[in-house]
């Protein structure tokens, strides 16, 4: 009987059996967590893997490999690298500088990849400009400064002696939101790419207003304006072409024509024609 009660108090076999898969366990940790210091100490601390700077001051390290840079200020690309140099590419924040790099003008997108042991490769995917666009200046005086502007509606300041061979887009403004920006951009794609080869013959597309596209353009050795409206702008182009020596006549001193109206074309006297 008392060996009974003895075997009671003591705890059954299997509960030894946990405690000690959980001490092994807990040792192993310990020494797992141990050895990360040990490694992380070695990869910050030693100097094989430090990312060098550069040799001279205003040069660029050997150990960044920066591509992609055609209009963006590689100056500015490359500053935002300059905490990085003499430290570890362990170190390295990736996505940080990514988002520094999103920031720069005129990069649309951006990829760091580490190259051990101290290397480290940038690729810079630039914005394409899809249009010249002349904006307002701070001073009244100066008139209007011409910039750049992509699809996406984001305006991009012009480096340089680089030359485009893009349409001129008015009214669009600075202040104005990117979405709006986005969609007189996308407006003005709509009309070149439905006029197809006519797109020549235009020398700017306003699209002050999304429902009433202008286009400006030579004939004759004066300078045309055209209402087209929102839609069927290619039949209204032919439509005018095609008439043009009538209208020559029959309108002779009109700078402003309305053509909204299909088959129908109409000057518009000291306005807008909005």
């Amino acid at each position: 009987m008392a060996r009974k009660e003895q075997e009671e108090r003591q705890p059954p076999r299997s509960a030894w059996r946990y405690l000690s898969y959980f001490a092994a366990g807990t040792a192993a940790l310990v020494f797992g967590i141990l050895v990360f210091q040990r490694l992380e100490h070695y990869l910050i601390t030693d100097p094989k893997f430090l990312l060098a700077a550069p040799a001279e001051y205003g040069e660029e390290s050997a150990s960044l490999h920066v591509e992609g840079v055609r209009h963006a200020s590689r100056a500015q690309v490359m500053q935002t690298f300059s905490e990085d140099f003499g430290r570890s590419v362990y170190l390295f924040p990736i996505a940080r500088r990514r988002m520094e790099l999103l920031a720069v003008p005129w990069v649309k997108d951006a990829s760091i990849v580490r190259i051990w042991p101290n290397k480290a490769a940038v690729r810079i995917v630039e914005r394409e400009p899809v249009a010249f666009v002349p904006l307002k200046t701070d001073d009244p005086a100066a008139g209007l400064r011409t910039a750049l502007i992509d699809d996406e509606g984001v305006i991009l300041e012009a480096r340089g002696a680089t030359r485009f061979h893009l349409p001129v887009l008015t009214g669009v403004q600075q202040e104005e939101s990117r979405d709006l920006r986005r969609a007189k951009v996308r407006r003005m794609q709509k009309v070149l790419e439905e006029i197809g080869p006519l797109a020549e013959k235009l020398s700017e597309i306003d699209i002050t207003s999304l429902d009433n596209v202008k286009v400006s353009l030579p004939v004759d050795s004066r300078a045309m304006t055209l209402l087209l409206g929102n839609r069927h702008y290619q039949p209204k182009l032919e439509n005018f072409f095609k008439h043009y020596p009538e209208i020559r006549k029959r309108l002779p001193d009109a700078m402003i024509l309305d053509l909204r109206i299909e088959d129908r074309i109409t000057a518009v006297e000291g306005g807008t024609g909005e």
